[in-house]
């Protein structure tokens, strides 16, 4: 994996250079600094200075760093936004450059720690404040990284397949909950990917509501949203199901999120504008005279984190790309009647899409 961490950095110093001008740059976002380096720790600073990398973290990861030693200088130091900053001024010297330009990540450094960068380099440079130039590239995995997606993806889906059945009415959301993250980590997730959400009943019209003690009953619509986390990359899918018999309304609501999500699904291949996804489900839902209650848009990226770019809504302005693995999630959210969501993890193929999450979509029953 050297040489590939060795490239992703090579490819982020040229998109910083062709987008600001520089090929200085100070990461502090950690799953970036991951993705650069392998580093896995949850202290660390990444500068780059052209081909040449330095990564300063703190006495606790000595170990850690040894094995990127080969690849990038080492810095242990607990100062390590200072250090690295000292280090690149030095590079800096020692090339002959004057008028230091070093690119921060303005999404990642807060504003105390950007005025510690600034008060380190003083009167010897200027600080670029940049967005996206590695989540640009994160956007399309590669083979090791779609391996750890798809299998996030087959344990999240394994574990709701052996939880499913065995949910009993009066059950409580966190029960269910809880039996879902249990099953995920013994089937070899290394942790749940974020919070699951069961929402019952008239808590199933709240998009992230958090489970309770709400014993699930008669009637309700069951909203699961749950994922995995493999070798950090993360899966993220939600299903609904009818607990026992439901109202016509809710069932026409299952239709219609289901109609939305397959269109979208079908839209996808390399070269599709975002936005024109979340309109074709849009379009979908107002067929049903149901688009007034989707209220968030319908998908984003995932990988080191379970949001990432491309972001899939209204306002979104990017396109989809063979490698890019994002998710395609419309609901419906009726006070007083419940809610639908319907999730999958999707990857943009050479083919069109491959899905990676293969639970059931159909309304099954439970609890009966």
């Amino acid at each position: 994996m050297g040489s590939t961490f060795s490239q992703r950095r090579h490819r982020a110093v040229r998109n910083l250079r062709e987008r600001y001008g520089t090929d200085t740059f100070l990461v502090t976002n950690l799953h970036n600094i991951r993705y650069l380096t392998g580093f896995q720790g949850s202290h660390a600073v990444l500068g780059m200075c052209g081909d040449q990398a330095i990564v300063a973290t703190d006495e606790r990861y000595v170990l850690q760093v040894q094995d990127l030693s080969l690849q990038c200088e080492v810095i242990i130091d607990r100062s390590s936004l200072e250090a690295v900053t000292a280090r690149l001024v030095e590079l800096a010297a020692l090339e002959g450059s004057t008028g230091l330009e070093i690119g921060i990540e303005s999404d990642s450094l807060s504003v105390a720690k950007f005025r510690k960068v600034s008060d380190a380099l003083g009167s010897q440079g200027r600080l670029l404040e940049t967005t996206g130039v590695v989540e640009d590239l994160r956007m399309i995995k590669d083979a090791r990284e779609i391996e750890l997606l798809r299998r996030a993806c087959e344990i999240s889906t394994a574990a709701l397949d052996s939880v499913v059945p065995a949910i009993q009415l009066g059950e409580s959301e966190i029960s269910i909950a809880r039996r879902l993250e249990t099953a995920m980590l013994l089937m070899g997730a290394e942790a749940i990917a974020f919070e699951t959400i069961v929402a019952s009943g008239p808590h199933s019209a709240q998009p992230h509501h958090r489970p309770c003690v709400r014993p699930i009953a008669r009637g309700d619509l069951l909203v699961i949203d749950f994922g995995a986390r493999v070798g950090g990359y993360h899966s993220d899918q939600t299903r609904t199901f009818a607990v026992g018999d439901v109202s016509d309304a809710q069932l026409q609501m299952h239709s219609a999120v289901a109609d939305a999500a397959e269109v979208a699904r079908s839209m996808i291949r390399s070269g599709v504008q975002t936005r024109s996804l979340d309109e074709a489900a849009r379009g979908t839902l107002a067929h049903h005279s149901l688009e007034e209650w989707f209220t968030h848009g319908l998908g984003h990226g995932v990988g080191l984190d379970v949001h990432e770019a491309p972001m899939i809504s209204s306002r979104s302005t990017g396109m989809l790309s063979v490698g890019s693995v994002v998710t395609i999630e419309p609901g419906v959210y009726v006070p007083d009647v419940g809610g639908v969501r319907i999730e999958d993890c999707c990857l943009v193929s050479e083919s069109g899409v491959d899905v990676l999450t293969t639970a059931p979509r159909e309304l099954l029953r439970i609890g009966v």
